[in-house]
């Protein structure tokens, strides 16, 4: 990648990670291992934040500058996609300049896409069937605000990535300016939390500007950084 990578996923299809580039705007395909395995140019696109994979080949992406969720198919011979050519669903809640939706996760159990807003406020929003109206089966579009348990509500200064793990439906959340990953339940109890601090679990440096996160099955933890850092984190 060449500027800013944000957002990743991992993809069971495949076995790899897909993250979003900045500028100019772009997706890569990476291996678990962080190595460039593809570099797809997006066409349409103002300011890509993140990145989620649903099934198979398709994928939803989420431009914070067009408050857009596109679907996208990323198959094998895919070099560039053309947006223009893309269900989308405009998700226009009055977000400030570049405070809006930093990241998606599809929740495989729901059915759901969740959704979080950077800050002022810090938020996850829930929304349910979008997809079904996407491939056409009927408008019944829900949405609704997720909050932690707790009078502390979610406790951090922003909200940069969030990823759903597919085999507990457990919710992790990626806070750039406090540096930590939390993992809530379903029900929005805390569980654990990851600090991205010089010297805790084998970091030798803090994590710069983290900007997505990504679980893969095994509960290896995948995050990104700007400029373009990559770590895992396994159990």
């Amino acid at each position: 990648p060449t500027d800013n990578t944000s957002g990743p996923t991992y993809s069971p299809a495949t076995g790899t990670l897909f993250t979003a580039i900045h500028h100019p705007p772009a997706l890569a395909e990476l291996s678990t291992e962080g190595r460039l395995l593809r570099h797809i140019d997006l066409v349409g696109a103002r300011d890509v934040e993140g990145i989620t994979h649903v099934d198979g080949d398709r994928f939803i992406i989420v431009d914070e500058g067009k408050s857009r969720l596109n679907w996208i198919s990323i198959t094998p011979a895919t070099t560039a996609i053309d947006l223009e050519n893309s269900p989308f669903i405009t998700l226009d809640l009055g977000t400030l300049s570049n405070l809006g939706f930093e990241g998606i996760s599809w929740d495989q159990r729901k059915q759901e896409l969740v959704v979080v807003q950077e800050m002022l406020p810090v938020r996850v929003l829930v929304v349910g069937g979008l997809d079904r109206a996407v491939r056409g089966q009927g408008l019944a579009i829900e949405s609704r605000e997720w909050r932690p348990e707790g009078w502390a509500g979610h406790g951090v200064s922003d909200l940069s990535s969030v990823t759903v793990h597919d085999p507990t439906g457990n919710m992790v959340l990626l806070s750039d300016m406090s540096s930590i990953l939390i993992e809530y339940s379903a029900a929005g109890q805390p569980l654990s939390l990851l600090a991205l601090w010089a010297g805790r679990h084998g970091l030798r440096d803090g994590v710069p500007q983290a900007e997505g996160v990504a679980l893969a099955p095994d509960g290896a933890v995948y995050i990104v950084s700007e400029p373009n850092l990559f770590y895992r984190f396994d159990r």
